[in-house]
């Protein structure tokens, strides 16, 4: 009998587990969802900054814009590659499957300005694990 109740309980245990993994994996895809969602929000609800991203992505270089032009697009880029960090810290804890940076590493990312700033300053800032994980995206593929 006492060896039924053990087997049970492990079971329950492994149930318990399983249930709970599931819901930490829903929750970490909803936050980057959120996360993204909130950003694309920010910028298509703020018509300047739309415009200063588009000339960004259009090829403009950080010297075609003012400091608080700069200032603004590099947050704004900032935030995008932070979120892709937050679902590869996500991906390495085996939360969530990989996603090849959420679908976010796209055009955000394939223009001059991006290459610019992270080259000379944003690589610096996240760790080398992080780095090497982000430049290895379809963005960067033959740039390196």
């Amino acid at each position: 009998m006492a060896v039924a109740s053990i087997v049970l309980s492990l079971l329950f245990v492994g149930l318990e587990l399983r249930d709970n993994a599931a819901v930490a994996r829903a929750n970490a895809y909803r936050e980057a969802a959120t996360l993204a969602f909130s950003t694309m929000q920010d910028l298509a609800h703020d018509p300047e900054l739309s415009h200063l991203m588009n000339r960004a992505f259009n090829g403009e270089l950080p010297t075609s814009f003012d400091d608080d032009e700069r200032f603004r697009i590099s947050i704004f880029l900032n935030s995008i590659v932070q979120i892709v960090e937050s679902r590869y810290r996500s991906m390495e804890s085996g939360l969530i499957e990989n996603s090849e940076g959420a679908g976010l590493a796209g055009g955000s990312f394939q223009n001059p300005f991006f290459r610019e700033i992270w080259t000379n300053g944003f690589r610096s800032t996240y760790a080398p694990d992080f780095v090497e994980y982000f430049e290895s995206l379809a963005w960067n593929q033959g740039n390196q």
